[in-house]
């Protein structure tokens, strides 16, 4: 069937050739109707001898219809540069060309087993990067029925994903928070280690901070931006395009609201006032202090830990800090850091309970408070700073925890 595309003038400017195949229609547009017409006779005679309609796919022109199409979506320029990079570096060279229609799942295997070989310098989490790429890559030319529809299977789908290890992340106890703090106490950033503290926030999102994100009558900052390095620019949505709101304690207000009233704009800045990124952060600021303060550096990322640790530890709710996180789901703060709630766990124990206690329970009730504040080295205050947990942690007997960047 071929059907005239007319513009608002009634003018034929192409037309559509469609036709049904596998159970599917396919739809290719041309400039004439005799090129349209002979599209449909040479799919027809393919069909009806059992020959791809399509000719050779390229795993590049695979990768580059993805891409276009990620593009019209909205993902972020770091996220595409991200997909450029594994796919020069792990897809094109082993499949250079090889038509991508033509692949088992038996020939993935043996690729993902090459793969897991390069574990010197490709770890487990890396593969599954590759292997969830390859995946959307197939998933996106199905979906949209890109090359005529000739895709229809996922071989990705049959492949499992490698076991990953889980990293271990260091997060600070309240005598180096103490330590941090105090060395910090006179420095230009002071306000800065406050913030991301007492916050959580990612890096990216507290290099981008503008006055304008803070609510001074409710004491509360939106995070609707971040800091992308791959473009070096702010760009107006926070990682997971959820944009989020977090309370600011007395603490913060402190350090935070006089910065606000001294200027506009960007919140932080270097001494000489110009934009301060995540990288001169990280690679700058933070050993700097963390060498005077004589702890060891765990990076922007470690603030978000500790926050996180001394949060549920705290008493704080898990449900609370994926919303405070800006987590996707509450699943992934739970992957990350339920170890760290014992009333998290507690909680999961008493879903099945068969039977009737003998006697009240003797657990002694712990103080619970509704907010992390650190910043102070006292016990609780009125404006609702918790107790030190130097005490907690050492009956614990860990300072670590196995966790993921969250």
């Amino acid at each position: 069937m071929i059907r005239e595309i007319v513009n608002a003038n009634g003018v034929t400017v192409a037309y559509q050739a469609r036709l049904k195949h596998l159970g599917k229609k396919i739809y290719k547009c041309f400039d004439s109707h005799q090129e349209a017409q002979r599209w449909i006779n040479e799919v027809r005679f393919k069909r009806d001898k059992g020959v791809s309609i399509h000719g050779p796919v390229s795993a590049k022109q695979l990768f580059d219809r993805y891409l276009a199409y990620a593009e019209t979506k909205g993902r972020s320029p770091g996220t595409l540069s991200i997909a450029e990079s594994r796919f020069k570096n792990h897809i094109e060279k082993y499949f250079h060309g090889i038509d991508m229609k033509t692949i088992s799942v038996e020939e993935f295997e043996r690729y993902f087993q090459y793969l897991r070989r390069k574990k010197e310098t490709l770890s487990p989490a890396s593969c599954n990067r590759v292997r969830s790429l390859l995946l959307v890559m197939y998933n996106t030319a199905i979906k949209k029925q890109f090359f005529e529809g000739t895709f229809l299977i996922n071989p990705i789908k049959s492949i499992e994903a490698m076991e990953e290890d889980q990293s271990i992340v260091e997060y600070w106890d309240q005598e180096s928070i103490d330590k941090l703090l105090k060395a910090a106490k006179d420095d230009f950033y002071y306000p800065m280690y406050v913030m991301m503290i007492n916050t959580g926030v990612r890096i990216g999102e507290l290099t981008a901070l503008d006055g304008e994100q803070f609510d001074a009558a409710s004491h509360v900052v939106t995070i609707d931006r971040t800091w992308v390095e791959s473009i070096n620019d702010i760009r107006k949505k926070p990682k997971g395009k959820a944009i989020r709101h977090i309370g600011l304690n007395a603490t913060v207000r402190a350090a935070i609201y006089p910065l606000l009233q001294a200027k506009k704009g960007r919140v932080f800045i270097k001494p000489d006032g110009t934009p301060i990124a995540p990288n001169y952060v990280r690679n700058h600021v933070l050993p700097a202090i963390c060498k005077k303060a004589e702890i060891k550096n765990i990076g922007p990322h470690g603030f978000r830990h500790t926050f996180s640790a001394h949060f549920l530890m705290k008493g704080g709710s898990m449900w609370d800090l994926s919303k405070i996180l800006g987590h996707s789901s509450i699943e992934t703060t739970e992957r990350y850091y339920a170890h760290f709630s014992s009333a998290h766990i507690q909680k999961r124990a008493a879903v099945v309970e068969f039977g009737t206690p003998s006697q009240p329970d003797p657990t002694p009730q712990a103080p619970v408070a509704s907010e992390v504040a650190v910043g102070h080295s006292s016990a609780m205050t009125s404006e609702g700073a918790v107790l030190r947990m130097d005490d907690f942690l050492k009956g614990r007997g860990a300072k670590r925890g196995a966790v993921k960047n969250g």
